[in-house]
């Protein structure tokens, strides 16, 4: 998309607000699931500002229009709002308006706001809504798609076949699990729950999908009281093994877009529990109207969040998998630039795909490979194009950030690496997010924790050095489903979840210096017990994802005696479950990769 497009659009909605008598709309970057990747055909903040980072939302008023989004997507939009007439608000910014300041600075009294209330959870339009004070005496419409009648070519709903997954890759039946959920709405003092996110409602049937790219999920909803479960779905879907297995496991099926009037058809004696953060504000808004509730974070975000032992054992296979298509990506960019071949950053993300294909159980990637060469990686989520991939040379350092999604688990690693001779401050850097990685990484902290705590303990390394970034440190992973999964966190943000065993995190500081360069170093962590003393119960992250560290890159003087025990043990932990699963070639660039680093 030009910038030329960018405008002509901007100016046909605005046209649209004229006709809908409409002063302001709202755009959003989800789907009536709240996902964070979605199907194309609710890309409308995509297609309507060129702006292609997954998280951002747009205001457009009858002159004007901006587009907000976060300290991930900063330099990428910039680059990409360039000479378009929305103007770019960076989120958390000192000086930055929120939405909400900003709509009040620019409309009059009396005027009334439209978005579509399936693409936004009830939190967010309820935070809206605050605008509607006795002075502003807002309006709004949260039944209207203004892109509608602009966007001719807008793809049609997904509708991929799905699958079983198998129970000896998840651990728990389908019957296990709704037995659970039933105890715990119980617990909640309800009998029943409609269920808006994809990943919740395959982890609990058992199936997986490919509606949404990267997410092995599938366009539905379902309905859960103590007695039944209800999915609504496109029924061309499912197969006749499918349906049998729907059939057998008593759970009723009915067309996705049957879920508004099925819930009218309910009497007055449910009580359900829902959840203002993922369930939409049309949904949310209409439980709420006319039943009694109970609202917080899904039981089943929490069931599914804590991994069974089949699960952790699946995983720890995936991630040797994982690991082996890691390290012989790893070699190969080392040969191919020793021998002066020319690399760049979209094939070295074909290649690190290409490898991952060939590993057992491999299903898709969990997010398209971040490679990013010299000052390219200082933009977080950096996505190469062909207009600007870099060719990779024999200094500097290269971040490459990929995933995978295998029927035994998903994986995210990022690694950066030296390609060659670095300079001091990209040595010192990359030495300070090992150390924050390994702070965290071999950090003990008792039960009742909280991410926000685990965040600083990250952190105070570089903040020690005066540095920062401006992302979470880690955050859940789901089991072959979403990439990013809560409800734990690790980051400046206060979550009440507390940090549990069996709960998955990524461990991923970084130092991102613009027009420079970017390092991020992460893991998936396993949270398991460390003993128990007379001060209670101690848990510790135990390391899931298998490649090494480049020690090219590290300035070993800044490492103290308890760092570098870390690290030799893990890299050989990396050794001892890699090695037999590689060629003698790879395997002796393996063993030199994880050799020991002597002590002072």
């Amino acid at each position: 998309m030009n910038n030329k497009d960018t405008n002509a659009k901007i100016a046909n909605l605005q046209q649209q607000l004229n006709t809908s008598k409409i002063d302001a709309c709202i755009i959003s970057s989800s789907d009536p699931h709240g996902s964070e990747y979605i199907a194309p055909h609710w890309q409308c903040r995509q297609w309507l500002s060129g702006f292609t980072g997954s998280a951002g939302t747009l205001v457009v008023t009858k002159t004007k229009a901006a587009l907000w989004t976060d300290g991930r997507y900063f330099i990428q939009a910039e680059d990409e709002l360039k000479n378009t007439n929305i103007k770019l608000v960076k989120q958390g910014i000192d000086g930055s308006l929120d939405i909400n300041s900003w709509l009040t600075k620019e409309l009059k009294s009396n005027s009334t706001i439209g978005l579509d209330g399936t693409t936004f959870n009830y939190n967010t339009v309820a935070n809206f809504m605050k605008l509607a004070t006795k002075q502003t005496a807002f309006k709004f419409n949260t039944n209207i798609d203004l892109t509608k009648n602009i966007w001719l070519d807008r793809p049609n709903l997904p509708a991929n076949k799905v699958f079983i997954h198998d129970t000896k890759f998840s651990g728990k039946t389908y019957k296990q699990k709704i037995s659970n959920l039933r105890i715990n709405l119980k617990k909640l003092n309800c009998n029943a729950t409609l269920i808006t996110s994809l990943d919740e409602i395959a982890w609990l049937i058992n199936m997986r999908g490919a509606d949404i790219q990267h997410n092995p999920v599938f366009l539905s909803y379902a309905f859960v009281s103590l007695t039944e479960t209800i999915i609504f779905a496109n029924k061309n879907i499912f197969g006749k093994q499918e349906l049998t297995y729907l059939q057998e496991n008593n759970i009723s099926l009915l067309e996705y877009d049957a879920i508004f009037e099925f819930l009218k058809t309910l009497d007055s004696k449910y009580k359900f529990f829902i959840d203002n953060n993922t369930t939409n504000h049309t949904l949310y808004t209409y439980i709420k109207n006319n039943y009694k509730y109970e609202t917080g974070i899904s039981p089943i975000a929490e069931l599914k969040a804590i991994k069974n032992n089949v699960e952790i054992k699946q995983m720890q296979c995936c991630h040797i998998e994982d690991g082996i298509a890691v390290v012989k990506f790893m070699f190969w960019l080392q040969k191919e630039l020793g021998n002066n071949k020319k690399v760049t950053e979209i094939t070295a993300g074909d290649y690190i795909t290409a490898t991952r294909q060939k590993m057992n159980n491999f299903v898709t990637t969990s997010f398209p490979p971040i490679v990013a060469y010299k000052e390219n990686g200082a933009i977080c989520h950096y996505q190469a194009t062909a207009k600007s991939s870099k060719v990779i040379k024999s200094n500097g350092l290269l971040l490459i950030d990929s995933g995978g999604q295998y029927l035994t688990g998903t994986t995210d690693i990022t690694r950066t690496i030296a390609c060659g001779k670095l300079t001091t401050e990209e040595k010192n850097d990359y030495t300070l997010v090992l150390k924050s990685h390994i702070a965290l990484a071999s950090f003990i902290f008792p039960k009742d924790t909280r991410g926000i705590q685990l965040d600083a303990i990250a952190r105070g390394v570089l903040w020690r050095n005066k540095v920062n970034f401006n992302h979470g440190t880690g955050h859940g992973v789901g089991f072959f489903l979403c990439v990013h999964e809560g409800p734990q966190s690790i980051s400046p943000r206060y979550n009440k979840t507390t940090i549990k065993p069996g709960m998955v995190l990524t461990n991923e500081p970084g130092i991102y210096r613009d027009m420079k360069h970017g390092i991020r170093l992460e893991n998936i962590m396993l949270v398991v017990e460390a003993g128990k003393s007379e001060f209670g119960e101690f848990y510790k992250l135990e390391p899931l994802t298998l490649a090494p560290f480049d020690k090219q890159a590290i300035n070993f003087s800044m490492l103290d005696t308890n760092e570098i025990s870390w690290l030799n043990n893990y890299h050989d932990k990396i050794y001892k479950k890699l090695s037999k699963h590689i060629d003698i070639e790879t395997k002796n660039w393996l063993r030199e990769q994880t050799s020991k680093v002597k002590l002072k």
